[in-house]
């Protein structure tokens, strides 16, 4: 009878240590997070307090693509962000002292550089972004610390695509 309880009980053990270790790996390679919106960045797509669902695996077989609504973790901080530039896509940045950074695509040159000769102090940054690193800004430009602010971001520190921004 002993031998009995000691067998279940070795058993009980058992398969409370693979369901603790297969809960920690489900939870560790979970495709979906849901996280919550803090902040006004990205107003008026996603507002403060709303819900959003997050494909976490979005990105292993594809591409980051321009448009895309991303998760990233840059620094010690989580951002919401869309993605305006890829690998190999050149653009513009304005800065003046009444915008600190402007993002411009490169097919509106000509207008940047009309805003140029009217302003002193505005000046041309051009970037091409580098193999692996994306450019990401807040829907709210005004509101927004982002890639205009701490330039280019390594694609592994994308956490995933947003692909519900609300929900209930």
């Amino acid at each position: 009878m002993l031998m009995a309880m000691m067998k279940l009980r070795r058993k009980i053990l058992w398969v409370a240590l693979v369901v603790v270790i297969l809960t920690a790996i489900a939870y560790e390679f979970q495709p979906y997070r849901i996280l919550a919106i803090r902040g006004d960045s990205m107003f008026p797509t996603l507002k403060n307090g709303d819900w959003m669902l997050v494909d976490t695996a979005a990105y292993r077989l594809a591409p980051v693509r321009n448009g895309d609504v991303v998760v990233l973790h840059h620094g010690d901080t989580t951002y919401v962000k869309r993605v305006v530039a890829v690998p190999g896509d050149e653009i513009l940045m304005v800065r003046s002292p009444e915008a600190s950074a402007v993002l411009i695509p490169l097919r509106m040159v000509i207008p940047a550089i009309e805003l140029c000769r009217n302003h002193a102090e505005t000046r041309l940054e051009r970037l091409i972004i580098a193999d692996n690193e994306f450019y990401a800004i807040g829907d709210n430009r005004t509101a927004s610390f982002d890639s205009r602010d701490f330039g280019p971001i390594p694609c592994d520190e994308i956490i995933g695509r947003v692909v519900l921004p609300h929900l209930p």
